[in-house]
């Protein structure tokens, strides 16, 4: 055997020599070691298992775009946000029924980025990247004007999901005003899809009468208005409610191995039958007058309080004892709301509504806080008046 071939072969075996001892990765038994779990490079996405001294410590770490997203267990199915939007739209495209399409309208605002009809999460420059959490929208073909406000908008479900467990898995009935890109994600509504039996119907067949004349309004019948009116004074209620039943329903849900097209097209149907029990709300709010126990569930609400002082025709008083010291409840400062009719602003429950759509649609918080104060946003306002329609 020439010189050449000794080689060739020498370095043949030291090449399978190594891949033998470099079957199984050596975890270091001193100090902190992440192995690689799961990849998904077509996504950016990355599953470290965490090891201390040697050892599994049963927690794992998500990688997203270079950098951290997320601890999470051994329990955690990750998912790529891309992976949940491919399967829900081989789900829509195969259900011709729904009428459902990638709803691209443009929208505003620092909370997200937007990429067609994907709105993603911004991220901290330093800590996260942007798009760990995402909602994709799907919307129905048909504008409507269920309040007769001469401002159409046209409704439609979003499909949310995150890789860093701020958000589970759900199907969220929303609304888009092209007017004004203004937009409202029914967050807390997707806790209540499951329980849903109306379907979705066109503009002008809102299940009420419409009005003939000019005003073009939802002609609703008094008991549902007064229904509506009598609710007001539980609603406060509603905000803790949903909040554990939205914590407990999205646990099953999140990102399990439930997440099957099955499920899904479960969800969805679930969450297009909210969307017209949320046309119909609509058309109430603008039945509804202000008064002050509204004002006061906005005055104590957690909503943000620079946002609160942009609301135009309204005041916030912090309540005083007899000595002139501020009233406290649950560690916050009790206020009361006081109110003037605006023309376009605060005639009725639906223009106060859009004005609260419109400050977070175009605001500044963070992705999970503008949708997290559009949940109590409904809280206050829809929550009473979907119970009015139940009755």
């Amino acid at each position: 055997m020439d010189s050449s071939n000794s080689e060739i072969s020498e370095l043949r075996k030291k090449a399978r020599d190594e891949a033998f001892d470099n079957a199984q990765e050596k975890i270091p038994q001193v100090g902190g070691h992440f192995s690689l779990n799961q990849e998904f490079p077509e996504h950016n996405v990355k599953q470290w298992n965490l090891h201390i001294n040697g050892n599994f410590i049963g927690k794992r770490v998500t990688e997203y775009k270079g950098q951290f997203a997320a601890v999470t267990s051994t329990q955690y199915n990750l998912i790529p946000n891309e992976k949940v939007i491919e399967i829900a739209q081989e789900v829509i495209k195969e259900h011709d029924d729904w009428d459902l399409m990638p709803d691209k309208s443009g929208s505003e605002g620092k909370w997200h980025i937007q990429n067609g009809n994907v709105i993603e999460s911004t991220g901290d420059k330093k800590f996260t990247p942007s798009g760990c959490s995402m909602l994709a929208r799907y919307r129905f073909p048909d504008d409507i004007d269920p309040t007769g406000d001469g401002n159409p908008l046209h409704l439609g479900v979003a499909v949310g999901s995150s890789i860093d467990l701020s958000r589970g898995f759900s199907i969220t009935p929303y609304h888009y005003r092209g007017i004004c890109m203004n937009s409202m994600y029914h967050v807390r509504l997707a806790s209540l899809t499951k329980e849903g039996t109306l379907v979705w119907e066109k503009a002008g067949d809102l299940g009420a009468e419409w009005d003939k004349g000019s005003t073009g309004r939802l002609n609703l019948e008094n008991p549902e208005l007064q229904a509506g009116a009598d609710n007001l004074s539980d609603s406060i209620d509603y905000l803790n409610d949903t909040a554990t039943g939205m914590k407990d329903y999205q646990s099953k849900v999140k990102h399990t191995k439930k997440l099957t097209p099955a499920f899904i097209a479960e969800m969805f149907e679930h969450a297009m039958e909210t969307t017209n029990t949320v046309a119909k709300a609509y058309g109430q709010l603008s039945k509804l007058k202000l008064n002050k126990v509204l004002a006061n569930k906005i005055a104590n609400s957690p909503l943000p309080k620079s946002y609160k002082d942009k609301l135009e025709g309204f005041r916030w008083n912090v309540v005083k004892d007899a000595k002139g010291n501020p009233v406290i409840k649950g560690g916050h400062e009790v206020c009361e709301g006081e109110f003037t009719e605006v023309e376009g602003k605060t005639e009725d429950q639906w223009q106060v509504y859009q004005q609260w759509t419109d400050l977070l649609s175009h605001g500044s918080l963070t992705f999970d806080s503008t949708l997290n104060n559009m949940g109590t946003l409904d809280s206050i306002f829809l929550k009473p008046v979907l119970k009015g329609i139940a009755k």
